[in-house]
């Protein structure tokens, strides 16, 4: 590989490694799984890089390759538990929620639907629009908003069905 496609490739992964990192996370429900998956998509990328090293610019596009090695990994059977004790939903200021409030909303995160969990990823950590997540995961771009406003109202309920509980 030239160094020119070592440079392109190290530019996105610095650029977008960590997005693409916490996406893969939170689509295989473990770190530990998104760490062999984030390899594979990088081979994948080196590939590309040798025929088509513009392609890298689009960070839709790196999506959609981690998106499709993820299910890759799906089919070939290596999805691990769902639930490894590692944290999908990082609250970002520590202040904003206690341990115990951060752990109820992580299991209500992994009791979503995997469809509805990755629009909410998208959407929150990954500030796309609607229209970019349709394009991500090829639905229309009215699947995905309501895919996102399903995962709201499921996540409230769940979450208001918790408060009650000692």
């Amino acid at each position: 590989m030239s160094q020119r496609y070592r440079d392109v490739l190290n530019q996105v992964y610095e650029q977008f490694g960590q997005d693409i990192f916490r996406y893969l996370s939170v689509l295989m429900g473990s770190r530990d799984r998104a760490e062999d998956v984030m390899q594979e998509v990088f081979l994948r990328l080196v590939r590309i890089a040798g025929k088509d090293p513009a392609a890298l610019r689009s960070r839709a596009y790196l999506f959609r390759v981690a998106r499709n090695e993820a299910y890759r990994a799906f089919a070939r059977g290596a999805r691990a538990a769902a639930q490894s004790g590692d944290h999908l939903l990082e609250i970002r200021d520590p202040a904003q929620g206690s341990e115990s409030e951060r752990m109820m909303l992580q299991e209500a995160l992994l009791n979503l639907p995997e469809e509805q969990r990755e629009v909410i990823h998208l959407k929150i950590h990954m500030n796309m629009t609607f229209d970019e997540i349709g394009q991500l995961t090829e639905v229309p771009l009215d699947t995905a908003a309501s895919r996102y406003r399903y995962a709201l109202e499921k996540l409230r309920d769940m979450l208001s069905d918790t408060e009650g509980q000692p």
